[in-house]
């Protein structure tokens, strides 16, 4: 199944993927990064830069919404594992 991004403030993902996936390929000002309600104990959520740089990466708890502070610039953000539930990147 594939994702689903909607752009806004904050950028909302959902859906699931289990290879690489563009959420946007602009560079970004990004406060925080919020991944909500993944369903199962050791779900995955990681997302790399234009670059293939790691950027964040999630490892789940069942239920449990977990943030990273990034406050800092990312050129372009994809995602290339989310197992489950929903993710949200704050912008400036």
């Amino acid at each position: 199944m594939a994702t689903t991004t909607v752009i806004g403030n904050p950028i909302v993902v959902t859906g699931t993927a289990s290879s690489e996936e563009t959420i946007t390929d602009m560079v970004l000002h990004v406060n925080t990064i919020r991944w909500f309600q993944p369903t199962t104990n050791a779900h995955l959520l990681t997302l790399t830069d234009k670059e293939g740089n790691t950027v964040a990466k999630f490892y789940a708890s069942a239920n449990v919404s977990e943030n990273i502070e990034v406050n800092g610039r990312i050129n372009g953000i994809h995602v290339t594992d989310m197992d489950s539930g929903e993710l949200h990147i704050y912008t400036k």
